[in-house]
């Protein structure tokens, strides 16, 4: 039984929704989403009265935020008409933020020529989500006629996001540089990059910064830059600390962490992590020895498409009696195993890897 690390890392798996980012609350063009939205979860409905007063006397902010609050139900009904209603009135009054929103919102319903026409607009102020918006537009290749990737028109703006402190541009635009999409490759901008997206907690730089680590035999630091992305449910991440741990390589041996990161890995839909856990049971490695169990996480890895574990479980099923495979049917389909689903933020929408 071998514990492998998964070092694998591709530029279009890595596009996220952006919001991360530190913002001036008197400056317009650098209000985020994830700045309004954090404001909205600590509301009451006293400021909830409050907001709809100003928004009612044509505040473009307090219009953007009350459309939020019916967008996502916070502290009043979902209401999707209403809150288009409230996004176009902030967007009409030249409101950054809900361009963005407006620009997002017609994205996600394809129809990339009226996002851009928002987006373009909201870049104009200098909004940082917009700006990042754009270059995935751009990098998508949505609004062409051939739905061809353009990353030498998404490359300015990427840019221009990242010398704003944007996490999700900075990795995108230290991938751009590493494999030279769009722009001429340069290590030490890839690295540049990379830096400060990872040094900013987004997960996916943090996974490529443990991997440069790895490749390089430096396993302490590979083990950290793993257990930050980790932490964050990179999944990949997840497995690779539960790998290490496993061997004990950057980090003392330990089985029992191996276990409880590899139920993580499990859980975000990593089917090696299924195998390793059926794997652990069946040769009781840090657990008691349990073939019932093994084969639960064997057969489900195999459902998941992993060949080996299908091998694997074939093999122990004539082990089993056939009570014991219904029981082992029955939890399997009670197993907590999912990918990441699509996360729904104030921009445009992408799954995880």
């Amino acid at each position: 039984m071998r514990a492998r690390l998964a070092l694998s890392c591709a530029l279009f798996c890595a596009l996220v929704s952006p919001f991360a980012l530190a913002h001036d609350p008197n400056s317009p063009s650098s209000d985020t989403f994830a700045a309004i939205r954090k404001s909205l979860s600590k509301m009451t409905r006293a400021d909830l009265a409050i907001i709809m007063q100003r928004a009612q006397a044509h505040d473009p902010r307090s219009e953007m935020m009350l459309g939020i609050l019916y967008r996502d139900g916070l502290l009043v009904q979902r209401d999707h008409a209403a809150y288009l209603q409230w996004i176009n009135l902030s967007a009409g009054h030249g409101y950054p933020a809900a361009e963005t929103e407006l620009g997002s919102e017609y994205a996600l319903n394809g129809k990339p020529a009226e996002a851009i026409a928002w987006f373009d607009k909201a870049v104009a102020q200098d909004n940082v989500d917009a700006q990042y918006n754009l270059g995935l537009i751009y990098a998508k290749g949505e609004g062409t006629p051939e739905n061809h990737s353009n990353m030498e028109r998404a490359i300015p703006f990427f840019r221009k996001a990242a010398i704003q402190n944007h996490a999700a541009a900075q990795y995108i635009l230290a991938l751009a540089y590493h494999e030279g999409t769009g722009i001429e490759r340069d290590e030490e901008q890839c690295k540049k990059w990379i830096v400060a997206s990872a040094e900013q907690g987004y997960n996916k730089a943090q996974f490529s910064m443990a991997a440069r680590y790895y490749l390089v035999s430096d396993y302490k630091n590979a083990f950290l830059w793993f257990t930050r992305a980790a932490e964050q449910k990179h999944s990949r991440a997840e497995l690779n600390v539960a790998s290490m741990y496993f061997v004990g390589q950057g980090t003392g041996k330990d089985l029992q962490q191996a276990l409880y990161w590899y139920q993580r890995a499990a859980e975000h839909g990593e089917s090696s992590a299924l195998r390793m856990i059926g794997s652990m049971y069946g040769s009781g490695t840090g657990v008691a020895k349990d073939q019932v169990t093994s084969y639960v996480y064997l057969q489900a890895a195999a459902e998941s498409g992993n060949q080996q574990a299908s091998l694997d479980a074939a093999k122990l099923a004539g082990l089993l009696s056939d009570m014991e495979k219904a029981q082992a049917s029955h939890r399997i389909s009670e197993l907590a195993i999912h990918k990441e689903k699509t996360i729904e933020t104030g921009t445009l929408a992408v799954s995880h890897p």
